[in-house]
């Protein structure tokens, strides 16, 4: 088994996610992902569209747009003209838009770990995404 960056935060979720069907791990991502986008406040039109679709569409385009902007705050941060809440946003921001990228291209356990960073709350993360594993 491939080692993913979920295994190193949640290995027992990451088990989970294995153990059963794809279609419950399709459902269990975009439930995360959602989840994620309500708990950090993200919506757009190319967000909306990639939930209500399942396709990627030009969400890839917009995670490299939060990410460059992550990097740009992280930058300020240093120089002493940003606050860290601001980069904290940011990252929390990209990373949502991450999980919606990784369940619509169906990197499930991928988008599941993204929502987890996203939101910094894995005990909320894993109550909605053992509800679908069952």
């Amino acid at each position: 088994m491939v080692r993913t960056r979920l295994n190193a935060v949640a290995p027992d979720l990451e088990a989970a996610i294995a153990a059963v069907p794809t279609d419950q791990q399709r459902n269990a991502a975009w439930a995360a992902a959602r989840w994620a986008l309500e708990r950090v406040g993200l919506s757009h039109p190319a967000i909306n569209e990639a939930v209500a679709t399942g396709v990627v569409g030009s969400v890839g385009t917009l995670v490299v747009e939060y990410d460059d902007r992550y990097f740009e705050l992280q930058e300020l941060n240093e120089l002493g003209e940003c606050t860290v809440e601001n980069v904290q946003m940011a990252f929390s921001l990209a990373r949502a838009a991450g999980a919606v990228e990784f369940a619509a291209r169906g990197e499930f356990v991928e988008a599941i770990y993204e929502s987890g960073i996203a939101a910094d709350d894995w005990p909320g993360l894993r109550l909605v995404v053992t509800s679908f594993l069952n």
